[in-house]
């Protein structure tokens, strides 16, 4: 609820009804990656079989996002929206977890550094700030 609060407050969740629900439902979509990366990081019996596992199942993730995608700048067009600092997180975590998994998602690849070459987003990941590990916890298996 606070995403979508702070999302509208500064005019990052779509114009109109059409774009927020497209904004909802990507935010939902990517909810799921998250659920499923959350119970591998954390759960129990994480070794390199149950990790080889998760990564053949989220490459469907991966391909609908990528189709989901297609030629837009952005997830909802030419405009960033809240939907997009989620999904560029989640990708990148799973690109962490296994380097080659954006091996058959070209466009989002290239997403990926259309949104690290936003000014804001740059910035910070130039700052002294930004650490790009641990991604997780330190009770996580994947950290």
């Amino acid at each position: 609820a606070i995403l979508r609060h702070l999302a509208r407050k500064h005019n990052l969740y779509g114009n109109g009804l059409s774009e927020q629900a497209h904004v909802d439902l990507l935010l939902e979509m990517i909810m799921d990656v998250r659920n499923g990366f959350v119970g591998l990081c954390y759960g129990p019996g994480y070794n390199d079989e149950k990790v080889a596992t998760y990564v053949e199942g989220v490459k469907t993730h991966i391909a609908n996002f990528e189709k989901y995608l297609g030629s837009k700048k952005f997830f909802v067009g030419d405009k960033v929206t809240i939907c997009d600092f989620h999904i560029y997180e989640m990708i990148t975590q799973h690109t962490l977890l296994e380097k080659s998994i954006l091996n058959d998602a070209p466009k989002l690849a290239a997403y990926l550094k259309r949104f690290e070459e936003l000014p804001a987003i740059r910035k910070y990941l130039d700052s002294d700030r930004f650490k790009a590990r641990p991604i997780n916890n330190k009770m996580a298996n994947f950290k």
